[in-house]
């Protein structure tokens, strides 16, 4: 009966910050890029005003790494489901979120449409502004 209560626990144990691998974050709209980074590869690329796809190198310091896997501890990031999905691929934008670590990645992939889980919605709103703002903060410091 025990091994049962603490499966799911012993699945999050791997999701430490000295373990950490990379983070990225991505929207899309359809199969066009509107937003991506890739902490690994340390690449950001959007989309500007005229539409045209701007690439340009972005490091994540240590600290900021940091106060992102905090922040997913804290808004439950690793006990989401994988997909939150309500609209159709084409039209609806989608967002994705993947934290990755030396043994297993999570990864959520979810849009404004989605309604089969209203309590993670916020959460991850929030937790996808918090990373894009890490970003931004360093976007001007390179």
């Amino acid at each position: 009966m025990g091994y049962y209560y603490y499966t799911a626990y012993f699945k999050k144990m791997h999701y430490k910050i000295v373990e950490f691998d990379h983070v990225e974050v991505k929207f899309t709209k359809g199969d066009e890029v509107g937003y991506e980074y890739n902490s690994k590869t340390q690449l950001l690329k959007y989309r500007n005003e005229q539409d045209s796809l701007i690439t340009q190198k972005v490091e994540l310091p240590k600290e900021a790494i940091k106060e992102i896997h905090q922040k997913m501890w804290d808004n439950m990031f690793f006990d989401m489901p994988d997909q939150m999905i309500g609209g159709d691929v084409a039209t609806t934008p989608r967002f994705f979120i993947e934290m990755c670590y030396q043994k297993k990645c999570k990864s959520i992939t979810w849009d404004e449409k989605a309604n089969e889980k209203p309590q993670y919605m916020e959460r991850v709103r929030e937790l996808k502004q918090f990373i894009e703002s890490k970003i931004e903060e360093n976007e001007t410091k390179n």
